[in-house]
């Protein structure tokens, strides 16, 4: 993994890596399935339409 030359700066890190990564031998890359449930208000969610805006 150290040896891996990284160039994407931004949004495409994930895809970069994925790929090179892919490229090893011996190594698999597996998709996990995972559940997330976001805080409601009342839990104390703090994200509004300003922060999307």
């Amino acid at each position: 993994m150290r040896n891996l030359i990284l160039r994407e700066k931004r949004f495409g890190f994930e895809l970069e890596v994925t790929a090179k990564i892919s490229r090893i031998k011996g190594i698999r890359i597996y998709e996990v399935g995972i559940s997330y449930y976001g805080r409601t208000y009342e839990e104390g969610k703090k994200i509004g339409w300003k922060d999307g805006f």
